[in-house]
């Protein structure tokens, strides 16, 4: 009754407007739908939101106020709409016509879809629909996949509206398995988009073909040769050197910051129910430490699981002879079973690079035997003779300050000495100076006698002295001298000055030309730098010297360039000799080393996978392709010459 008189009254009042012709009655019935419409929206947009309604609202922002747009694999599960004055906005990855985009949402108000390659990225822009004002738009590209946009406000207000989180995390979750497949093992969708875990698995596509790519290796190990040093991926067995599951070993943290839970687990089994130290073999002391003493300390402190440290310790007791020597100089090699130190020649690299894993060892026992043996170490090696901070890489433990060899190189038998004085620099936090003070001697004894330019192709390159007094000088380039770049570069992030970032750039564009010469896209063991113009020819490799091992000093230093100056061609070049990786090297039951990389149209595989190839080579690939800041910062951690991460430590 009472809708009756409504209408009656609304008739009554508004009668005089409807008389006349039909066409008058519709003009009139118009302008009133249009003012009551008019009113709806005014009403409409000046509405406050509740907390749960996600209806439209207002958010004041600065002028110029910078809202970067994270991408899909690293954002965390959308929030519900928040009251304070900063927009929110979430990135989307879709596949249209075959070619990726990235939609950006701000708040469901305004989306466009961007598309990722770099050639096409300028033909798109942003509109709210609020108040038709457009940002500016800067975009940067990441990788092939997604890229990273920033959205400048220039207006001062911005309507802003938020979808349902269910609704959100579904479709987030279709087009991430869309886009790169269900994941596997424990790493399913949910865990990768909500938790904050560094060590969750694989964040992007490139990850996870490098994840692929280690498990497939991994599986095949697991198959032929759980429990033995190395697997031959050619003919499918194991083989022994040590006699200590040194592949086990040596990539328990690769599985760990990986994300590879179960498998590590797994592993985790067999060095507490299998790993025994009483093999009959001789072992040489820098590789058992570097690589099992180092993956043991490693998954300790990352997974905190005292089995591992225990099995640290047991084994430390076992090397002990070799550190207990009379001239301070650690043995060359030993018996495990009987723990009979070796005291024949070595060479600096071995000698000089195992402080960093039994300082590590002490500070997380709290037993300071292993620290002060190493410090005597430290204290023998500095009183060395050495030409502008060089030594010479052959070392007789026995007579270490009578007897002087010829060659002086940082490259093989040499290397990891310089690298181990500025890591165990960072390691003690910065309070043991002369370390500090004989590396930056050395760098500058490299730059005088070791570092060379050709002429032709103008390569920055490091060769080697055959002599003490720098006569005979050798003008070619190692694969593991590559892994200078990266300390040069890891010197220069703490404070040594940019001329080591500078040198470490050049030097690591001659290693990836290494790569780029070769018909495989794989570096030899050695190339002869001449001065030819074209960098190709500029490069000779022999026969003796053309094998590959899959190192991985190259995207070591890759990994820590890129970090130290974000600058994208570094993983472009990971990302390439990861394809080579790929295309030549792998075989039916692993990651085979190749004997000669320049004959592509014959390959001979050596039915080798070393285990740094899991335990370096993988994990800095993976490393260089991540975004998440708290995966291993280097202001925290500390590598190996194994990759193993080990703390820093601040007292």
């Amino acid at each position: 009754m009472a809708s009756v008189l409504a209408v009656d009254d609304f008739v009554t009042l508004y009668e005089p407007l409807f008389r006349g012709s039909f066409r008058r009655k519709c003009i009139v019935l118009a302008v009133i739908l249009i003012f009551m419409y008019a009113i709806y929206l005014v009403t409409t947009l000046n509405r406050q939101p509740s907390n749960n309604n996600g209806v439209i609202t207002q958010h004041q922002l600065p002028r110029q106020q910078s809202l970067l747009l994270k991408r899909l694999l690293r954002r965390r599960p959308t929030q519900q709409p928040t009251h304070d004055s900063q927009t929110k906005v979430s990135d989307d990855v879709d596949d249209l016509n075959d070619e990726k985009f990235v939609e950006i949402t701000i708040r469901g108000d305004t989306t466009v879809k961007i598309p990722s390659r770099e050639d096409s990225a300028k033909d798109f822009e942003i509109v709210s629909k609020t108040d038709g004002h457009r940002p500016d738009i800067k975009v940067a590209a990441i990788d092939d996949n997604v890229r990273d946009v920033e959205v400048l406000s220039k207006h001062d207000k911005i309507s802003v509206s938020a979808k349902k989180r269910k609704e959100k995390d579904a479709e987030i979750k279709r087009k991430y398995e869309r886009m790169y497949g269900k994941l596997s093992g424990t790493r399913d969708n949910s865990d990768v988009l909500s938790t904050k875990d560094p060590y969750r698995g694989y964040q992007n596509a490139g990850q996870k073909a490098i994840v692929d790519t280690f498990m497939f290796a991994w599986n095949n190990y697991k198959k032929y040769a759980w429990g033995m040093d190395e697997l031959r991926p050619v003919s499918g067995r194991g083989t022994n050197w040590f006699g200590v599951g040194l592949t086990i070993v040596d990539s328990l943290d690769t599985l760990y910051i990986m994300g590879l839970k179960d498998e590590f687990k797994e592993a985790r089994d067999w060095v507490a129910n299998h790993l025994v130290f009483n093999s009959i073999k001789e072992v040489s002391l820098f590789e058992i430490v570097i690589r099992e003493l180092g993956g043991l300390l490693s998954a300790y402190h990352l997974s905190h699981d005292r089995v591992f440290l225990d099995k640290a310790e047991e084994l430390a007791k076992k090397l002990r002879p070799c550190l207990e020597s009379k001239t301070g100089i650690p043995c060359a090699s030993l018996h495990l079973d009987t723990a009979t130190p070796n005291f024949d020649r070595t060479n600096l690299a071995s000698v000089g690079s195992i402080q960093l894993e039994f300082r590590a060892l002490s500070r997380a026992t709290k037993n300071a035997t292993w620290e002060r043996l190493v410090d005597k170490l430290n204290a023998v090696l500095h009183k060395l003779d050495r030409v502008d901070g060089l030594l010479s890489t052959p070392v007789d433990p026995q007579y270490p300050h009578t007897y002087h060899g010829n060659t002086v190189s940082v490259g093989a038998e040499g290397d990891s000495f310089y690298e181990y004085l500025l890591k165990q620099w960072l390691q003690t936090g910065k309070k043991k100076f002369e370390l500090k003070d004989d590396f930056i001697l050395a760098m500058e004894g490299i730059k005088k006698h070791l570092v060379k330019h050709s002429k032709g192709s103008n390569l920055t390159f490091v060769g080697k002295y055959y002599t003490m007094g720098m006569k005979n000088f050798v003008p070619e380039m190692e694969h593991l001298t590559c892994y200078l770049p990266g300390v040069l570069a890891l010197a220069y992030m703490n404070g040594l000055g940019v001329e080591y970032l500078k040198l470490g750039e050049e030097i690591a564009r001659t290693c990836y030309k290494m790569y780029r010469q070769s018909p495989m896209g794989l570096s030899p063991e050695v190339v002869a730098i001449n001065d030819a113009a074209d960098p190709h020819k500029a490069m000779e490799v022999s026969t003796e010297t053309g094998y590959s091992l899959l190192r991985p000093e190259a995207v070591e230093s890759f990994f820590i360039l890129f970090r130290a100056t974000k600058k994208k061609k570094y993983r472009a070049w990971g990302w390439k000799i990861y394809q080579a990786i790929e295309k030549h090297a792998r075989v039916k039951y692993g990651y085979s080393s190749i004997e000669n990389v320049q004959d592509v149209q014959n390959t001979s595989y050596l039915d080798k996978m070393e285990t740094f190839f899991l335990a370096e080579t993988l994990k800095y690939l993976y490393l260089l392709f991540n975004d998440d800041p708290n995966l291993l910062p280097l202001d925290k951690y500390v590598f190996n010459t194994e990759a193993h991460p080990l703390p820093i430590y601040t007292s």
